[in-house]
């Protein structure tokens, strides 16, 4: 068994640097030699392609957000390896200045020795690890100094009370014309976004809902708030949303608007549009034309 470690400083916080490569699928994001990521199996599996156009399949194995790590294993790649399994964390450096970013990884040669497959994923480390302190030397991203500030957006406090109110318009009547009103803030689940709306579009089937055209397949109670074409930005957090969603307070955001299960062959590939349980915005009590919306994480 054969192994390889680099590591390296960056002059940023551990959560900052964790929000940008703690995603299981966010390694286009910093590493250049990985251009496409897809994930499978509910995000545990990866498939990468790499700048050459070769196929890198990967299976997350432990993930520990508090501990800003996890680890994978490799299902199928160019190499010349087996068992391999790899961790990638983030921790404080000693002085609370920055953050020191760990790749390590053990296997077995196949076809090659020790020390040429510990040169191959030494440099990879090495060369991944640069890139990645390379890109917050270029941006400095997702620092509290490129983000909005949350008070000039936002009108509520964080956690808005039960009496928090918004404005929404809403249909009360097929045929009918909207009423813009006042409406509780709606709550949000653990697992959930409350997302502050700036805009969100007028469409056909908008027009379509309040004409009744959906009737003869849905017949949705009222009121409904309708829009689905959705943006704004991120105004709270439910408590079990992970660091490493990359989601933070102040993220100017657009929301899909097919909210499936995740859970689906369909969600799995990205259509969550089709999902068999899909939710959409803009059809019932939750929608676009209200100056908040709760949205789930996992759509």
């Amino acid at each position: 068994m054969a192994q390889a470690s680099a590591n390296i400083e960056i002059t940023a916080s551990p959560n900052e640097v964790w929000q940008l490569i703690g995603g299981f699928g966010s390694l286009p994001d910093w590493l250049p030699c990985i251009p496409e990521s897809e994930l499978s199996e509910g995000g545990r599996v990866r498939h990468l392609t790499n700048s050459g156009g070769e196929i890198i399949v990967e299976r997350l194995v432990k993930f520990d957000d508090a501990a800003l790590s996890y680890t994978y294993a490799i299902l199928q790649a160019p190499f010349p390896v087996t068992n391999y399994l790899s961790t990638l964390r983030v921790w404080e450096t000693g002085d609370g200045s920055g953050s020191r970013v760990e790749w390590l990884g053990q296997f077995t040669p196949n076809g090659v020795s020790d020390l040429e497959a510990f040169r191959l994923f030494q440099g990879i480390y090495e060369n991944g690890l640069k890139a990645l302190a390379a890109a917050f030397r270029r941006s400095s991203p997702r620092t509290e100094r490129s983000r909005p500030l949350k008070s000039a957006l936002a009108t509520l406090p964080s956690n808005p009370g039960k009496d928090a109110h918004m404005k929404a318009a809403r249909m009360h009547e097929y045929g009918k014309s909207l009423v813009l009103e006042d409406v509780p803030i709606p709550d949000i689940q653990p697992d959930e976004i409350l997302v502050q709306v700036t805009a969100c579009g007028m469409c056909r089937s908008d027009v379509q809902l309040v004409d009744g055209y959906f009737r003869k397949y849905a017949d949705i109670p009222t009121p409904i708030t309708l829009g689905h074409e959705i943006t704004g930005v991120v105004h709270e957090l439910g408590s079990i949303v992970p660091k490493s969603s990359g989601f933070r307070e102040g993220d100017h955001v657009v929301v899909v608007a097919g909210w499936g299960d995740g859970t689906c062959r369909h969600c799995q590939i990205g259509n969550t549009h089709i999902c068999p349980n899909v939710r959409w915005p803009g059809f019932g009590p939750v929608g676009g034309f209200a100056e908040f919306i709760p949205v789930p994480l996992a759509i």
